[in-house]
């Protein structure tokens, strides 16, 4: 489990801080991840302040502001468009090509989907489900080119956040067992392996591939 003030990873310098949790509106930042050249603002709600520069400016590139807020209506054709490019991947993903994204954009639940934004374009997005048994389910995606900068990280505490207000006990998600680049992050938060299903979802060529279900008590 990341804690407050703890480094990311080493060599890093990235530090995780936290303020308070108040409401799920009018948040201004409840979660801050600071890295060399960058400032994450991760929150379920408000505006993203400007980034600032920390560590030595002589050695940093220029600030990259990466802000996490509740989806809107407005974002479905967005998230349909990502969920599509990630989909083409056919790697990380359940779901592969074709994709009807203006069936999908219509169709999409926006309360629980949090969306990551960097110079206000949609970079990743991560969903929670929650169940009548007072668990949510988890899903995330983030779009190729903004892959191990953070964004991933910035949508899981939001996540976290955002269930942890709800009154949920405990956050689930399944993962390909290749995909270890999100097992590391989603093991970084405290979650843990619960078990494996065995040639549990077909994929479009017939291969049979295996799923890592993981959780994490809150």
């Amino acid at each position: 489990m990341l804690a407050l003030g703890q480094v990311v990873a080493p060599g890093s310098r990235c530090l995780l801080r936290s303020g308070r949790l108040t409401g799920l509106k009018d948040v201004a930042v409840q979660t801050e991840l600071r890295c060399k050249g960058m400032h994450l603002i991760v929150g379920v709600g408000g505006q993203a302040k400007p980034g600032t520069r920390v560590g030595n400016p002589a050695e940093e590139e220029p600030t990259l502001t990466i802000s996490v807020r509740p989806a809107e209506d407005g974002d479905r054709r967005a998230l349909a468009e990502l969920l599509a490019a990630v989909a083409a991947e056919r790697d990380g993903i359940a779901a592969e090509p074709p994709i009807d994204v203006d069936r999908l954009a219509a169709s999409w639940k926006v309360d629980g989907t949090l969306v990551a934004l960097a110079e206000g374009v949609i970079v990743g997005e991560v969903r929670v489900d929650p169940s009548w048994m007072g668990f949510g389910e988890i899903g995330m995606m983030v779009t190729a080119g903004w892959r191990g900068r953070g964004v991933g990280t910035a949508l899981v505490t939001a996540a976290v956040e955002w269930a942890r207000a709800r009154g949920l006990h405990k956050l689930a998600l399944s993962v390909f067992p290749h995909n270890e680049a999100a097992i590391a992050l989603y093991r970084k938060f405290g979650f843990s392996e619960e078990g494996r299903l065995v040639r549990h979802v077909r994929r479009a060529g017939g291969e049979l591939w295996d799923l890592i279900e993981m959780g994490l008590p809150l």
